[in-house]
């Protein structure tokens, strides 16, 4: 996906290279890109540098060049970086080979000249403007960082004895919700919706300083039912069911029990990306919105003539 969105977005390409901090003139994208040794090199050391994830060169491979390595938790083979430099070097001597490294972590392999973490090329797609319904793939992918945590930059404070102690706390009111979620199984249609993450609650820090304990799909329709600690002191109930394209209009479809919730969530920063809409809907009475009627949220929405059910 990285590959596709550099291939087919001058902009997020030239954040990219921004972030290589190097200047590329009509860069051509290449993926497992082979830094095999010629005929001749096997008749040496006889070692194959083996494939690089992504190699950028510059028109008519003369000038900088970047060979990037992707990681998430696989560590990097011994000397694998200086390998793939001395082989640049060596089978493409008209370049100038900067190695490249992505992983979530700030730490900079060894042998990198240059490393950039996931959560870096997260921002860099989040400020890449959407145009076109092609967009989607960028879409998708941003979506992927942050399904899998990669959005965000893997830093650990300290934790002092204080902190240890509100956090064992917390714990145990995770443990309570955990509790409540296993519940989900036992409903038909919300097992349908969740399947196995039920069993999966996550918790979550986002950029408005709001926590996040729930479950969630990876799939479209996208659903999310959890608790949401916002930064005044109050925990709201939270149910989120994001759709495709542009549904501006629907909200004026929904059910009068349930648009006091959405616009409940409105006001607290519900989030519109481009061609994917999120309906939120939130409450501090449980009995006013309760996670078990996720399932008679029946969204109607009008998309190209055709109603679609949402739940």
């Amino acid at each position: 996906m990285l590959a596709w969105c550099l291939i087919h977005s001058e902009e997020f390409r030239q954040r990219f290279l921004k972030l290589a901090d190097v200047i590329i003139s009509a860069p051509q994208v290449h993926t497992q890109f082979s830094l095999a040794p010629t005929v001749a090199d096997q008749a040496g050391a006889g070692t194959s540098q083996g494939f690089c994830d992504l190699v950028i060169f510059p028109k008519d491979s003369e000038g900088m060049a970047l060979f990037v390595e992707l990681k998430v938790w696989h560590q990097f083979r011994q000397n694998q970086l200086t390998d793939y430099l001395t082989a640049a070097k060596r089978i493409y001597p008209r370049v100038q080979p900067k190695i490249i490294t992505i992983t979530p972590f700030l730490d900079r392999p060894k042998g990198s000249q240059r490393h950039i973490t996931w959560s870096k090329i997260a921002t860099a797609l989040q400020n890449t403007t959407v145009q076109s319904e092609q967009d989607l793939v960028q879409l998708q992918f941003t979506r992927f960082l942050q399904l899998r945590g990669m959005s965000k930059a893997v830093v650990i404070d300290k934790l002092d004895s204080e902190v240890l102690s509100h956090l064992r706390a917390a714990a145990a009111k995770f443990e309570q919700f955990n509790r409540l979620f296993d519940l989900f199984r036992l409903n038909e249609k919300l097992n349908a919706i969740f399947r196995r993450e039920a069993g999966k609650p996550k918790v979550d820090f986002d950029h408005a300083e709001r926590a996040w304990f729930g479950i969630y799909t990876y799939r479209f329709p996208w659903y999310y039912a959890g608790i949401g600690l916002m930064p005044e002191g109050v925990a709201v109930m939270w149910v989120e069911v994001g759709v495709r394209g542009d549904r501006l209009e629907a909200p004026k479809n929904l059910p009068d029990s349930l648009k006091e919730a959405f616009a409940q969530a409105t006001n607290l920063g519900a989030p519109y990306f481009g061609g994917e809409y999120t309906f939120c809907f939130c409450s501090t009475d449980r009995q006013h919105l309760q996670w078990s009627a996720t399932k008679n949220v029946g969204v109607v929405c009008n998309n190209n003539s055709r109603s679609e059910s949402i739940c």
